[in-house]
């Protein structure tokens, strides 16, 4: 009785361990894509704050626009002034070592 015992301990700990380091994957919807007028990136972490963002043109360099938080999970970039052409957003979040890069083509 004692080996059943210590062997359902076992497991809840485990599976308790196993339930603390499983991680949620973070997704990022941008839209609309084509865009002419601005780009909005939605995700579903709580915070869309602990992340940067930065524009890149297709062949890298740094483009400034304007961007509002429009809600903790989404975020707006105004597109209306730069050229037509594929662009990219960077974002990247230092503390978790993430980075991801959206493409999109402004019309």
């Amino acid at each position: 009785m004692k080996l059943f015992t210590t062997i359902i301990v076992l497991f809840l700990v485990s599976s308790n361990i196993y339930a603390q380091e499983k991680k949620i994957e973070l997704k990022l919807d941008l839209y609309p894509n084509p865009a002419t007028d601005f780009v909005i990136i939605e995700s579903n972490s709580n915070n869309i704050n602990d992340f940067d963002f930065q524009l890149h043109s297709i062949i890298g360099n740094k483009v400034n626009v304007s961007k509002d938080i429009i809600s903790n999970r989404k975020i707006r970039f105004s597109v209306k002034e730069i050229s037509n052409g594929y662009y990219f957003i960077i974002v990247a979040n230092e503390n978790s070592k993430y980075k991801k890069a959206l493409r999109f083509l402004k019309k």
